[in-house]
């Protein structure tokens, strides 16, 4: 997708017969065909100060017309270190041509307030399927850690 022209502001916007001019027309077309071809959010799930585990939330359920492509935004950061030891570990899950896939990150075992990861996801997911997400929780001390969890899913234009 390239850079949008910039508008004709110098060009008047309608013929003297009160059709619109030929360069406001074009660009008009272009800012629809942008539009029409840039990624959309659909979700947002925000997690703050998490201590526990989650199993298999819905972030995104999709629709119901055919398969399509999503891009899924992922940061997980460490909010508050134990005064132990700590694990959280992020996974996506979604279903692609009936079976059930998965990715699962790295456990963020540093255990201070800058252990983050952050990721983004490209994947083909079935029509009336979840996408999902989880994390795998663990904190021993008697402070324990917490975390927070962004997960912003995007859909694709019909492509790919």
């Amino acid at each position: 997708m390239g850079r949008l022209a910039a508008y004709p502001i110098r060009s008047l916007l309608t013929t003297a017969q009160r059709f619109m001019e030929d360069r406001w027309e074009a660009w008009f077309r272009a800012l629809l065909l942008s539009v029409n071809g840039a990624p959309y959010r659909v979700a947002h799930v925000t997690v703050t100060a998490g201590a526990a585990a989650i199993v298999a939330a819905v972030a995104y359920q999709t629709t119901p017309r055919v398969e399509a492509v999503y891009q899924v935004a992922m940061s997980l950061r460490i909010s508050r270190a134990s005064s132990g030891t700590s694990s959280a570990t992020w996974t996506l899950g979604w279903t692609a041509g009936g079976v059930a896939q998965a990715e699962a990150l790295a456990a963020l075992t540093g255990n201070t307030t800058t252990t983050q990861v952050n990721r983004m996801i490209t994947i083909r997911a079935d029509p009336q399927t979840d996408i999902t997400y989880s994390v795998a929780y663990a904190s021993v001390g008697a402070t324990t850690m917490t975390y927070d969890l962004s997960v912003v899913v995007f859909q694709l234009p019909d492509a790919v």
